[in-house]
């Protein structure tokens, strides 16, 4: 009786230290060093932070914002049904388009690592809020069985696709990011926004001088002349015709990172009768 009784006293000195030293805590190294403005309402609220905690009230932690970007619904699960003595990983992943020029690779990469990121070439990326429909008596998802119109049974397991914190694309779309603007992280474009493209600029530029007040003329001081060719190639030739002396830089567009880039000093660089513009 008295070894039973030691035993028990033994086992709430272990938990009452665990509570008091804040065990369930993450360490600052292993912290992301940024996270959005309201990161951590957000995963108070969040569907799977709810559930778990419905299931274990007693949870004495506070679930980590990082959990947004990182875990999976039974991460949610396991950590708090633990009492936050099961860690799983928190590190926030950040994805950089393999069609970047290693310039921009080899400028990006040592800031986002700094925030204790590491990258994904993953671009099957998720973050739906849907529970599992089904749970153990723990709360924990677990797989169910789903029964096809052709009569097959198929095995549907609890989503784990995530979210990153951050996205650098190129010149293309390569991955969802309205799972990562959901929970207000980082992109470097936004869909419907052609701006960041050389031609989008351009046309943006044009219609606020036409579009203002007192309408200015095209191109503003700060912007250079620029044409968009085939649609505008008579009206630069014409141009380039009365001002001779000029050169102009050629740049391709449609995903060309740079490549093509030539400096054009006559129109027959361009443009010639055995060999138009629009077949080369």
């Amino acid at each position: 009786m008295a070894q039973t009784r030691q035993a028990v006293d033994s086992s709430l000195d272990l938990e009452n230290a665990f509570l008091d030293n804040r065990e369930w805590e993450y360490t600052a190294n292993q912290r992301s060093r940024w996270l959005p403005a309201g990161a951590q309402e957000l995963v108070n609220n969040h569907p799977f932070a709810r559930r778990a905690l419905e299931k274990n009230p007693r949870f004495p932690g506070i679930v980590p914002p990082e959990a947004l970007f990182c875990w999976t619904e039974s991460d949610f699960a396991t950590y708090i049904n633990s009492g936050g003595f099961v860690k799983p990983k928190l590190q926030c992943q950040y994805y950089i388009s393999p069609e970047n020029p290693q310039t921009i690779v080899d400028l990006l990469e040592p800031i986002l690592s700094s925030m204790n990121w590491v990258c994904s070439v993953d671009s099957n990326v998720g973050r739906d809020e849907d529970l599992a429909p089904v749970t153990d008596y723990m709360g924990m998802p677990v797989p169910r069985l789903k029964k096809q119109d052709d009569g097959q049974v198929e095995v549907v397991r609890p989503m784990n696709k995530l979210a990153p914190i951050f996205i650098w694309e190129a010149a293309r779309n390569m991955i969802d990011h309205g799972p990562t603007l959901r929970y207000k992280g980082l992109v470097n474009r936004l869909k419907g926004i052609n701006m960041f493209t050389k031609i989008g600029m351009l046309e943006l530029v044009r219609e606020r001088c036409i579009e203002r007040d007192i309408p200015i003329s095209f191109p503003p001081p700060w912007y250079p002349l620029t044409f968009t060719l085939p649609d505008d190639l008579e009206q630069w030739k014409r141009h380039a015709e009365n001002a001779p002396h000029k050169k102009w830089i050629y740049k391709p567009t449609g995903e060309a990172m740079g490549r093509g880039i030539i400096l054009v000093s006559k129109i027959s660089d361009v443009d010639t009768k055995e060999r138009p513009f629009r077949s080369r």
